[in-house]
């Protein structure tokens, strides 16, 4: 969570932060791919978005950090206050609960979350603002609002993947549920981004390992990383998210539990 004083130039600081540290061909892969299996990737999603977009909506959302987001950010009427991670809107709507007349700017770079903040505004009419887009992209998106930086009361961050990722096996992100090995944020709004097993099949080990230790605090991660590129050279398929767990499985064999003590 970040409060008011924010310089409007902070918002890039998160700009190509992920990219600094992948050699060519990585970059070259985010930059330029595009091709008939991201557009069919791409078309599946969105038709998954439209089949469980109420379902997802009439899941419970139970923000975990409620008390110290309503008192860091202090809500009262006539304050402006920017959710950076709307997600479910959890906090945003104890926001509103807690105050009247205060306006959030909800922000997400997902189209599920984007279309459930969308929804929510229906009910909060002038109080619920979307905005679809990533960090990066706030600026343009303040700008097409006409939004003054300096009339913003606080930030509120909430990093992390939720349910609307998880829940659903066509996004990619749970080894739980088998599924298309994609794990792109944004969905379908993106389709020239590559998904994690396009990735997977360009990356070089030594960046590989950067991304397991480091984004994912992996101690296992070199080992990981070796059984990731020696199945390109026994043309093992990595496409989707049950056949990444399985090889994953024939390098790490003990069980595991995460920080949340839940049993891997």
């Amino acid at each position: 969570m970040l409060r008011k004083n924010f310089e409007s130039n902070i918002i890039h600081i998160y700009r190509h932060c992920y990219m600094k540290y992948f050699n060519q061909s990585v970059h070259y892969l985010f930059s330029n791919h595009n091709d008939l299996t991201s557009l069919k990737s791409s078309r599946k999603y969105s038709q998954t978005l439209n089949e469980t977009n109420n379902t997802i909506q009439k899941a419970p959302h139970l923000p975990v950090m409620v008390n110290e987001v309503l008192k860091y950010l202090d809500p009262s009427p006539g304050k402006i206050i920017v959710d950076m991670t709307f997600g479910a809107g959890g906090h945003s709507i104890k926001i509103l609960e807690s105050s009247p007349d205060v306006k959030i700017f909800a922000l997400d770079r997902d189209p599920l979350a984007h279309q459930y903040a969308q929804d929510l505004s229906e009910k909060y009419p002038g109080q619920i603002i979307p905005l679809l887009g990533r960090f990066s992209e706030l600026p343009q998106l303040f700008c097409k609002h006409k939004i003054n930086i300096k009339s913003i009361d606080g930030f509120l961050f909430d990093f992390g993947c939720s349910s609307m990722q998880f829940d659903i096996a066509e996004r990619g992100f749970a080894t739980s549920k088998n599924g298309p090995l994609d794990m792109r944020m944004d969905g379908f709004r993106c389709p020239s981004e590559p998904t994690a097993a396009e990735v997977l099949e360009k990356i070089s080990e030594i960046d590989l390992v950067h991304i397991l230790k480091v984004y994912g605090e992996e101690k296992q991660a070199k080992k990981i990383a070796r059984a990731i590129i020696d199945a390109r050279y026994t043309f093992r398929s990595l496409k989707t998210t049950q056949e990444l767990a399985e090889l994953v499985e024939t390098v790490i064999t003990e069980k595991r539990v995460d920080k949340l003590v839940k049993l891997k």
